[in-house]
C-alpha cells in the first residue's frame, strides 16, 4: 500500500507540479500538516511500549519503539527530511544488529504436543538428555556464523 502512496504521489508531483506552483503557501502546508498527522500517534507508541512485557518477539517491539521515538524527535527537532533520514538510519543500524546478533532460542520437548518449543516461553517443556535442541531466530550466514559457534560451545560446556 505504501508503495502505491508513494507512486500516485511521485506521478502528480511530475504531472502536476506546473499547477502546484501556484496554490498558496498555506494549501502547500496543510498537506504536509495531514501527511504527517501521524507522527503524533501516540496510542501506537504506548502499545508498542506495553508489548514488551510479552515473551515473544520482545527484541522486535522495542526497535519499533526506539525508531518511533528517534523519528519523532529527529522530525521535531531537525525538520520532516532530517527526521525521516534519521529513522532511516537508526532502523538500518538496529536491523543490521539484529542479522548480526540474532537471539538463539533454547529448545524443549513437550511430550503433550509432542514436538520442540522454546524453553523460554513454555515452561513445561524438558530438554532431552544429550540433546542441544535450538532455533536461530533469524537468518544464518556469514556475519553471524561466529556468534552461532560461540553460544554453541557454552551450551557444550554447560
Amino acid at each position: 500500500a505504501n508503495v502505491y502512496v508513494a507512486v500516485v504521489v511521485a506521478l502528480v508531483l511530475k504531472l502536476f507540479s506546473a499547477y502546484l506552483f501556484f496554490v498558496p503557501r498555506c494549501v502547500l502546508n496543510v498537506i504536509i500538516l495531514l501527511g504527517a498527522q501521524h507522527l503524533t500517534e501516540f496510542q501506537h507508541m504506548r502499545w508498542l511500549l506495553s508489548l514488551r512485557q510479552t515473551r515473544t518477539r520482545q527484541r522486535t517491539y522495542l526497535v519499533d519503539f526506539s525508531v518511533w521515538w528517534v523519528a519523532f524527535l529527529f522530525t521535531i527537532i531537525f525538520g520532516a527530511f532530517k527526521g525521516i533520514l534519521g529513522a532511516v538510519f537508526v532502523s538500518l543500524l538496529m536491523v543490521l544488529y539484529q542479522v548480526a546478533d540474532p537471539p538463539i532460542a533454547r529448545l524443549g520437548y513437550c511430550e503433550e504436543r509432542g514436538r520442540w518449543m522454546s524453553a523460554k516461553a513454555h515452561h513445561e517443556v524438558r530438554p532431552r538428555l544429550g540433546v542441544v535442541a535450538f532455533r536461530l531466530e533469524g537468518p544464518l550466514f556469514y556475519a553471524n556464523v561466529e556468534r552461532l559457534e560461540e553460544w554453541l560451545a557454552e551450551m557444550e560446556v554447560a
